[in-house]
């Protein structure tokens, strides 16, 4: 393979491995884990997890069919909570912790690897638990976990949003002044196959990996031809090969449809976790809860970092704080307060789901826009809600009222037999306030940054030959007006041409008043002052000239006498 298969991809990215030096001694002198970005402290997570539209309030003004398009920015928009910070927490120990024991300098590692290509090319009629027991012998600390919660509760976003702070894939040239050629493949996240096979299941992987590495292992191996045992040996070869440092399974409720039971998948995960030491995270409704209790759940390794049960939003201050953030995107001529009853209502009518929530948000702004009422109202919100979102109301109505026997209808949503345990889910006390605190930070930050910003368009400004009051002044006005977050050649642009217009408004006013002073006498002083302002002449030569004042020269020498 060569360089030029190196390329940005949109699931995460190819780099060459900068190694950092590691502060735990079970992570230092593994290129594995030494070529991995910096652990994140929780300031940092937040930071990389946020995920703000872009945003002008001078876009209010733009045309009705423009604002429509820029509303769909808050598709992508995304708020950290405490359960994203856990979340990332979790694999952040999870991929170093598996590439513990998985040391690809270590002569363990060239056996473990010859030992699965001498599998592969053995073609004896054993079951693949057998094939496998090989690989028992190797000294795994990998730990996986599962992730259930309802639809549109934001799992998918927030595990796609902690991967991307990681390199999909890392290649190494050399390590520690010798030469290592290595393709390491980070993480890998699939889909469930729609029909629970473990056969499709190895063909997406091969597609996926082919997708990031530009090999051709599906070709090879993905054949309908090719016996399920030889493509799970295949699989597990590749993954170790190339050091798959966690697998993520999203959609994992669909292994209710595979033939003969959820049972065969989730054995082969287990052996992934157990015996070569992939993590492997399933992630799922609610439908998928029990599927995993059977097998998943009570395997050693496989459950070791627990479940994550991703429960919809309290109607509390992480609410308050998460609607008043979207609020800020708004792109209506008339801009709408966010008030107490406001939120309340918006709770009511999603109930914490923040998919639902961001969802009627954008419609009832282009149901606003598209009406020609240009103000989002209490009663706009819950006609959208009534109107757009029909499909979904049973659902919610169900949860709004704890109704047990219509809940059975909607397992994705919630299933019966979890209901009391979610009851008692509780957010974990630290981590909310300690994302408190860095939302407290963050709103320093933001105030600091826009006294910084202001500052530099005043000083800009009277360089200019503002003056200083009307500087400050036109400042502030371009400020609201774009947002301090806008370019600063476009704020200070704005700002000058305010200020410009101020300038020219208050010489106009000036000059009207000078068009409306009384005409004095010819010989009248202030007559004669105006005449020497408007003349641009001295004073003192008119005074001179209309005989007010004497010559000097001629009173000291006399006249007519030349010197």
């Amino acid at each position: 393979m060569n360089n030029k298969s190196f390329f940005r991809l949109v699931r995460g990215e190819q780099v060459e491995a900068q190694y950092i030096e590691q502060q735990l001694e079970e992570y230092k002198r593994n290129p594995l884990i030494e070529g991995l970005p910096p652990i994140l402290n929780k300031e940092e997570v937040f930071n990389k997890i946020i995920n703000e539209p872009a945003y002008s309030n001078g876009e209010r003004l733009l045309k009705e069919n423009l604002r429509i398009h820029c509303i769909l920015r808050l598709t992508d928009y995304v708020e950290p909570l405490t359960t994203h910070l856990d979340l990332e927490r979790r694999i952040s120990t999870m991929i170093r912790r598996g590439y513990v024991g998985r040391n690809p300098t270590s002569i363990n590692h060239l056996k473990f690897i010859n030992n699965l290509s001498d599998m592969k090319k053995k073609h004896d009629n054993s079951p693949i638990e057998e094939k496998l027991l090989v690989l028992e012998q190797r000294n795994s600390f990998a730990s996986g976990f599962s992730l259930i919660g309802m639809s549109g509760i934001g799992k998918t976003t927030a595990i796609n949003r902690i991967l991307l702070t990681y390199p999909q894939v890392i290649y190494h040239t050399r390590y520690k002044d010798e030469e290592f050629y290595h393709y390491q493949i980070v993480w890998l996240k699939l889909d469930c196959p729609l029909d629970g096979s473990l056969k499709s299941f190895c063909k997406s992987f091969f597609k996926e990996v082919d997708n990031i590495l530009g090999t051709r292992y599906f070709d090879k191996f993905g054949s309908n031809k090719t016996s399920l045992d030889t493509m799970v040996i295949h699989m597990v070869h590749i993954a170790s090969l190339h050091t798959l440092g966690a697998l993520f399974i999203d959609e994992i409720q669909h292994l209710s449809k595979a033939k003969g039971g959820p049972e065969l998948m989730l054995n082969f995960f287990v052996t992934l976790v157990n015996t070569i030491g992939v993590p492997v995270v399933p992630i799922g409704t609610f439908k998928s809860f029990s599927i995993l209790q059977t097998n998943f759940r009570q395997a050693r390794r496989a459950s070791g970092y627990g479940e994550i049960i991703w429960d919809r939003m309290k109607n509390d201050d992480e609410w308050n704080w998460f609607i008043s953030n979207m609020w800020k995107y708004q792109w209506t001529k008339e801009e709408s307060v966010l008030t107490d009853e406001i939120r309340e209502v918006i709770y009511d009518e999603t109930l914490g789901i923040t998919d639902r929530a961001i969802k009627l948000y954008m419609l009832v702004q282009w149901r606003a826009i598209s009406s020609g009422k240009e103000k989002i109202t209490i009663q706009l919100i819950k006609k959208v809600s009534k109107e757009e979102m029909r499909m979904t109301k049973p659902m919610v109505d169900a949860l709004r009222n704890n109704d047990i026997d219509k809940l059975h209808k909607f397992d994705d949503i919630f299933l019966p037999d979890i209901f009391q345990a979610l009851s008692k889910v509780e957010h974990d006390i630290k981590l909310k306030g300690d994302i408190e605190k860095i939302r407290f930070q963050q709103k320093k930050i933001s105030e600091n940054s826009l006294m910084e910003v202001l500052e530099k368009i005043v000083l800009w400004l009277i360089d200019g030959g503002i003056e200083a009051q009307l500087a400050e002044k036109s400042a502030e006005k371009a400020i609201n007006k774009l947002s301090y977050k806008e370019e600063l050649s476009q704020l200070k642009k704005e700002a000058m041409a305010l200020a410009l217009n101020t300038n020219e408004k208050t010489t106009s006013l000036r000059t009207k008043i000078k068009n409306r002073e009384a005409k004095y006498a010819k010989n009248d002083l202030r007559q004669m002052f105006m005449d020497a302002e408007k003349n641009k002449v001295l004073v003192y030569e008119i005074l001179l000239n209309e005989g007010v004042i004497k010559d000097p020269m001629n009173e000291f020498f006399g006249e007519g006498l030349i010197c």
